[in-house]
């Protein structure tokens, strides 16, 4: 294992490469494939986990192989757009927190999809959470797909790339809030008003290890959404009340 800086004020990324005896620190949320290059697809992918990250917390792991597997079913040599160490560099300017590079060996070749998926995925990489896209192919003759990682979802403890709704839910709840977030703080006491919206913010988040259906982070994105309003809106909330409430009182006098 080595670590390498990933720029100024950045959590180091963790790169493992070539060994199989490694288990991550942290749950993550991963990605699988090449990333030899600048793919469109692959910068989506990329990009859709920075937003799980922001969203839950995992540290972001990408999921490759330090050699190619058409070299090893082949015995050719498969061309390759940029090399690991260009990827690596890569990976690292975009802060990525690790970067694994499994060896391909027979064993790895003929290992089940299920396995694959339990033992390293999960298991090894910790994963929460996956992105991968709809072509995704892994395991034995390429027999592990989308839809086999949706069969384990439940049973082994990851969600799938469902997670947008969740954020769609936070955004909407936490902007509806907004109002009534304003004459709560008139009417009550600020502090405790905060504190219980914390408490309730931190209860959803520590909660989020234990989920296995969609429609639990669905609500907990309206929850966590109304109670962010209350903790992380502040001025923004007072601002609007003061404001409806000067224009109210202009009203009135009409």
């Amino acid at each position: 294992m080595e670590n390498v800086h990933a720029g100024w004020r950045r959590k180091l990324m963790k790169y493992i490469a070539d060994t199989v005896d490694f288990e991550l620190e942290e749950p993550t949320v991963v990605t699988l494939g090449k990333f030899d290059g600048r793919h469109r697809g692959h910068q989506k992918l990329l990009r859709k986990m920075e937003e799980v990250k922001e969203t839950l917390g995992y540290a972001t792991a990408i999921f490759t192989f330090s050699t190619a597997p058409l070299t090893l079913v082949t015995g050719e040599t498969a061309t390759v757009i940029t090399t690991s160490e260009e990827r690596r560099h890569n990976m690292e300017k975009m802060g990525i927190d690790y970067l694994v590079e499994y060896p391909f060996t027979d064993d790895v070749r003929k290992m089940d999809p299920s396995v694959f998926v339990k033992d390293i995925l999960v298991k090894r990489m910790r994963a929460k959470a996956m992105v991968v896209g709809p072509d995704c192919s892994f395991g034995y003759k390429g027999a592990g797909n989308v839809e086999l990682l949706r069969s384990l979802s439940k049973e082994l403890g990851f969600e799938l790339g469902k997670l947008t709704m969740y954020r769609m839910l936070y955004c909407i709840s936490s902007a509806l809030a907004l109002p009534f977030v304003a004459t709560s703080f008139r009417k009550h006491d600020v502090r405790i008003v905060i504190s219980i919206a914390a408490v309730i913010y931190g209860g959803c988040a520590a909660l989020m290890g234990t989920f296995h259906e969609l429609w639990q982070w669905h609500l907990t994105g309206i929850i966590q959404g109304i109670a962010s309003s209350f903790v992380c809106m502040i001025p923004a909330p007072i601002i609007l009340g003061n404001w409806f409430k000067k224009k109210t009182g202009m009203a009135g006098r009409w």
